[in-house]
């Protein structure tokens, strides 16, 4: 997820977010089986546009499977969006600052990485409740993508509202908000994955243009060296977000999505 400064006027445009039915469908009810091979090879090869609002910068989308809702983000709106597929609705939540990813906990409530820390946010009321303020000595940073590991602790990255290369952390914070530093030195953090197995962890430091893979012991949580990486070559002078979007098809095989655990 990268920052599109507020100084800077030109990033500051609001583009259609277009929540993509390929993003919902293996989360719904309905069994492959039970679809005509005809409609399965066409959501293979085709994407079709499910719901279209505003926003300035759309992301961080999470599957509830308890609800059957989608949660994502308006990182600058400061806004939780929370869509239901089968009646084409979608609900806001205001956030009292950037917001910079979710996690869902329950029916009713969700962890949210937000400008100044990490909250306990009630997904009826919008109250918030701090978890843990990791970064309270340094104000020119907000924080960023994070995910639950199998075992529910979540881990979260920072980032420089500027970008400034080397100036954010990711940490993981377990359930009595206790923060443990895992990286420091980073910029902007991405694309937390873990494999079926619990043995690897996938993390994105995005100007890097790299993916690297982490021993990871899920008894235990804290990261080993990096065992690996891989370099992308594109285009663009950053990774593209894409990547980071591979999360959910690549975590699915646990089963369900990692969540929050009390």
């Amino acid at each position: 997820m990268k920052n599109m400064s507020t100084k800077n006027p030109k990033y500051i445009t609001f583009l259609p977010l277009l929540l993509i039915l390929l993003l919902v469908i293996n989360c719904k009810s309905n069994k492959k089986e039970d679809m005509p091979s005809e409609a399965i090879n066409e959501l293979k090869t085709k994407a079709v546009l499910e719901y279209q609002i505003n926003a300035q910068l759309g992301e961080g989308s999470f599957w509830n499977y308890d609800t059957q809702e989608l949660y994502w983000i308006d990182i600058l709106s400061n806004q939780l969006h929370i869509y239901n597929p089968k009646t084409k609705t979608n609900r806001s939540i205001t956030t009292p600052s950037n917001i910079g990813t979710v996690v869902p906990i329950d029916q009713n409530s969700a962890v949210v990485a937000l400008q100044d820390g990490i909250y306990v946010l009630n997904t009826h009321s919008g109250e918030t409740t701090l978890l843990s303020d990791a970064e309270r000595d340094i104000p020119s940073n907000r924080f960023n993508d994070g995910k639950c590991d199998p075992s529910g602790r979540f881990w979260v990255g920072s980032m420089a509202y500027d970008e400034a290369k080397n100036a954010a952390n990711l940490y993981m914070v377990n359930a009595k908000g206790e923060a443990t530093l895992q990286l420091d030195s980073v910029t902007i953090s991405n694309g937390i994955v873990w494999t079926k197995d619990k043995t690897t962890m996938y993390y994105i430091d995005t100007p890097t243009l790299e993916i690297k893979a982490f021993d990871y012991d899920d008894a235990t949580g804290p990261l080993r060296p990096a065992r690996g990486r891989i370099r992308l070559v594109l285009q663009s002078s950053r990774l593209a977000n894409a990547c980071a979007a591979s999360w959910r098809p690549l975590h699915r095989t646990l089963g369900k999505s990692s969540r929050w655990k009390m």
